[in-house]
């Protein structure tokens, strides 16, 4: 995520998304009196500029054996061009646009806002990536493009990036890396201390990097995706297993005075080694043949996994039946056959026999047993306390700390408050780089919240410049004390940046536990929910725990009377166009300046009209007249539902909470049964 303007031609990403800043306008502010005072209606101004600001095509003119384009628009920039328009004959009096209304430039309802480190508003761009897109290249790419934006952009305005997934992807393929490393330098030392001999070891050892570069370039030609887990999951153990096999049977054959040449002896032995080796690796790729089933979420996650292994398997396999016997054959000898067996396997040797020996006599037989039932019986006890999570929760490098205030608050309230919080962690909090807050929804609305909720992204610094003793639960603990400080009605939910869509993909809510309530009684639905989340909020390990979109929003409901309107000469239709330019306008046509759209709308009056007085608006009528709005209309102050959430054609209450200090599958565990009681 970036501030400044948007690459939009690098592969494998979708058009960014942006907020911050205003949409322009070209604003035709009708006023009710000279309306009146010229006879002309509403309606009459909102058909005129219909009919005004406009293109026709006309085809083609044809001259000889060519043609010329035919045209006719007029698309005016400024207002005075717009003013000069022509709305209609009054008594033999030309009525222009200028003389009932007041052309100015102005701004649409905005949606959303973004504010960075309690400076005030910004311009906040996200970069969407594709499904299926390799997201490390696609930063790379955006990356790359912002140095040209950069360039382009006038001095004084800066473009910071706040979040790049590549730094994680990265940080994560360093660590992944490591451990490779760590283990394949591991299962080499060991098959140099089991095998007796360097160069056997180093010939067996080959076969991990060619089963992984082979499972690498299988992948890529059949188009199969890889991901971390992937990495993760090769076993070094198992690729190398076939190749020790025919190495030490290689070995116990010379050894055991076998009649022969060298090259005679290694054929007899990977003859009797390889149909146990194949079986042994056939019976381990069956194990996955159910991970590769799987589909949905969770053949996302380990469908890569299993195809890796299973080609790093089928390589490994192919690898050792045909380059390790040559490999054996042409570069190890009977000199590399060890005189006698490696220490290692005859200190192993000696203490197993010895204690085999004494567990299968006498009582140490009965002891032996006991042992051996208390191990079992330990193991499955701790193997029933494992819980359901697969793996540790990832650390982003950053928090993204989701805010939910009154459905009511404006967007100008909403900004004031994302500062006051901002200015509350930025310079007080030392493991705090940076916050940028996104409220609302972006221009265009793929990812719809209401002005009352806003997402906090928190850049943090590196753990290790952190001050000594903090964990990551000292410090959420200590930003939520400021957040309720700062902001009292914040409300904050903890989480990180791929987490929260992650959870949002699968539950609909950035939360780890999502309790969908169903029905078609709102009020039942309520009284549903708000009981669920007693008895949730009750168990340990629940952070966080709320109903979405529970409260009321204010609604101010007008319905026209289709007498009253009647009565005053109007339609129902006027009435509604009347009541939709108050505030909003109604857009009547649409100009330019060079690419940029600048849609032209037609507004009544110079601000607004205040709530509590709206019945009493006077709005110009076709009879020459101004007419209340409540002459025309009921006009209806209500509470209505800030959102609605539905599921299959049922209205859904979402409860939501966070898991933080116990496991995950064992909180929900606890919540279902005491739900059920």
């Amino acid at each position: 995520m970036a501030r400044g303007a948007d690459p939009d031609d690098r592969p494998g990403r979708r058009r960014g998304q942006h907020l911050g800043g205003t949409q322009r306008t070209l604003e035709v502010r009708a006023e009710p009196a000279k309306l009146v005072a010229h006879h002309v209606s509403f309606e009459e101004l909102k058909t005129a500029l219909e009919r005004t600001v406009a293109s026709q095509p006309g085809a083609a003119l044809e001259t000889g054996d060519r043609q010329l384009l035919l045209r006719a628009s007029f698309l005016p920039k400024t207002g005075s061009e717009l003013a000069s328009a022509l709305v209609g004959m009054k008594e033999g009096v030309a009525v222009r646009v200028g003389d009932v209304a007041t052309i100015v430039e102005g701004a649409e309802p905005r949606l959303g806002a973004a504010t960075r480190d309690g400076g005030g508003e910004t311009v906040y761009v996200m970069v969407q990536i594709l499904v299926g897109a390799n997201a490390r290249d696609v930063t790379r790419g955006v990356r790359a493009k912002l140095d040209e934006v950069r360039s382009a952009l006038p001095e004084d305005v800066r473009l910071e990036v706040v979040y790049d997934r590549s730094e994680l992807v990265n940080a994560t393929l360093r660590t992944v890396g490591r451990s490779l490393l760590d283990g394949g330098l591991l299962v080499c030392a060991v098959l140099f201390l089991m095998l007796g001999s360097a160069r056997a070891g180093f010939v067996v050892a080959i076969t991990i990097p060619v089963a992984m570069i082979g499972s690498t370039a299988a992948m890529t030609l059949l188009g199969a995706s890889g991901n971390l887990m992937s990495l993760g999951a090769v076993d070094f153990g198992l690729l190398v297993d076939g190749a020790v096999v025919l190495v030490e049977h290689v070995f116990h054959e010379h050894g055991d005075d076998a009649e022969g040449t060298w090259a005679e002896g290694v054929s007899r032995a990977c003859a009797a080694v390889a149909r146990p080796s194949f079986f042994g690796v056939a019976v381990i790729l069956l194990v996955y043949v159910p991970v590769l089933s799987l589909t949905g979420v969770d053949g996302k996650l380990f469908r890569p996994m299993a195809v890796t292994v299973v080609l790093a398997l089928v390589f490994a396999l192919l690898f050792s039946l045909t380059f390790i016997p040559a490999a054996t054959a042409q570069l190890l000898g009977p000199r590399d056959v060890p005189k006698q067996t490696p220490l290692v396997v005859r200190a192993i040797e000696r203490v197993h026999g010895a204690l085999l020996g004494r567990a299968t006599k006498g009582a140490w037989l009965a002891l032996t047993l006991a042992v051996a039932g208390l191990a079992l019986a330990l193991a499955l006890f701790v193997v029933s306390r494992m819980g359901s999570e697969l793996a540790p929760t990832l650390d982003d490098g950053a928090l993204v700390i989701q805010t939910t205030r009154h459905p009511d608050i404006g967007i100008e309230g909403a900004i004031v408050q994302a500062g006051r919080l901002e200015r509350a962690l930025v310079g007080k909090v030392p493991e705090v780089r940076a916050v940028v807050s996104r409220v609302g929804s972006p221009a265009v609305a793929t990812d719809v919240m209401g002005l009352e909720q806003a997402d906090v992204f928190v850049e943090l610094a590196p753990r290790a410049s952190w001050r000594p003793g903090l964990t990551r639960e000292g410090l959420l603990e200590e930003l939520g004390r400021r957040f309720e400080d700062a902001t009292p009605d914040s409300d904050p939910a903890f989480t990180q940046p791929i987490q929260m869509r992650f959870n949002e993909l699968l539950g609909g809510a950035p939360f780890d536990v999502v309790v969908s309530i169903l029905g078609q009684d709102l009020g039942a639905l309520r009284r549903t929910s708000a009981e669920v989340l007693r008895v949730v909020s009750g168990i340990r390990g629940v952070e966080e725990p709320r109903v979405l979109a529970e409260d009321d929003t204010p609604l101010v409901q007008v319905t026209p009377s289709s007498l009253a309107a009647a009565q005053r000469g109007m339609r129902v239709g006027e009435v509604l166009d009347l009541v939709g330019g108050l505030r909003l306008g109604l857009e009547v046509g649409t100009t330019y300046d060079g690419p940029r759209q600048i849609p032209v709308r037609l507004r009544i009056g110079k601000d607004a009209p205040q709530p509590l007085g709206l019945e009493r608006v006077l709005l110009p009528g076709p009879e020459g007249e101004l007419v209340a709005l409540e002459h025309l209309a009921k006009v209806e102050r209500l509470e209505a539902p800030a959102v609605l959430f539905r599921h299959n054609g049922e209205r859904r209450m979402l409860l939501v909470f966070n898991v933080r200090g116990r496991e995950l599958g064992e909180v929900v565990e606890e919540a279902r049964r005491l739900s059920l009681t």
